[in-house]
């Protein structure tokens, strides 16, 4: 069977809308290029469309036009790459399922190790952002808390206040082992955000937060403002 037919018949079983990557087709190496040119192919003849290079889906025609792919198929082909995560929710819609706001963005801002274009659709605009810290599924609900800390002064229809204590009360609720991880990844964010940080954990007593004071600089000071926060002088937070 060519890679064509291959390919087209593989397709003709998805379902309408369903996103598609290299990935989805069972294709050994040394046919990559042969698949690359049959989704080119298909694409310029319309059977498929393309979100961006490499990523596809499959378009359903209706009396009201062709209907776009849902939003949580074309996130699960952004967030994983061959079954791996290498990407996550952040900014304004993961505050909203954190509970930390109540306003809804019109787009997705999804952090990534390597920078890719933003994708833009009628109903779907992902914008990415680079992160240094590794992701994958153990660490990256951890770098989303940790992204809360970094930006809790640009928390749109919140609080310094109020987002400090629900993330506080989130990250208090983490297993021992998560709490570790939280301060190992906190190494690759500022120096304010380990101190604030260590605000949050400086009453677990079962947890040595060395590492997050040795990331302070003496002669700095953190302006937060954020208020009923303890020891703020000994983690330089004012």
């Amino acid at each position: 069977m060519s890679v064509m037919k291959y390919v087209k018949d593989k397709i003709d079983g998805f379902e309408d809308g369903k996103v598609f990557d290299y990935y989805s087709f069972n294709i050994d190496r040394s046919k990559m290029m042969a698949l690359s040119k049959a989704l080119s192919r298909l694409f310029k003849s319309g059977k498929i469309k393309r979100l961006k290079r490499g990523l596809y889906y499959k378009t359903k025609k209706t009396k009201y036009g062709e209907l776009m792919p849902d939003e949580k198929e074309v996130l699960k082909n952004i967030l994983y790459k061959n079954k791996k995560r290498i990407g996550y929710l952040t900014g304004v819609k993961l505050y909203n399922r954190l509970g930390l706001t109540a306003q809804i963005a019109n787009e997705y801002q999804i952090a990534v190790n390597k920078l890719k274009k933003d994708i833009k659709m009628k109903k779907v605009k992902v914008n990415f952002t680079k992160v240094n810290a590794p992701i994958n599924e153990k660490n990256y609900r951890m770098l989303q808390y940790l992204d809360v800390l970094k930006n809790i002064k640009n928390i749109p229809g919140s609080s310094k206040n109020t987002a400090y204590k629900k993330i506080k009360n989130i990250i208090l609720n983490l297993k021992t082992k998560e709490i570790n991880r939280i301060i190992e990844l906190a190494d690759y964010y500022r120096a304010g955000t380990n101190a604030l940080l260590g605000t949050i954990l400086q009453d677990k007593t079962n947890i040595n937060l060395k590492k997050l004071k040795k990331r302070l600089s003496p002669f700095s000071n953190y302006k937060f403002n954020i208020e009923n926060i303890k020891n703020k002088k000994k983690w330089m937070i004012s």
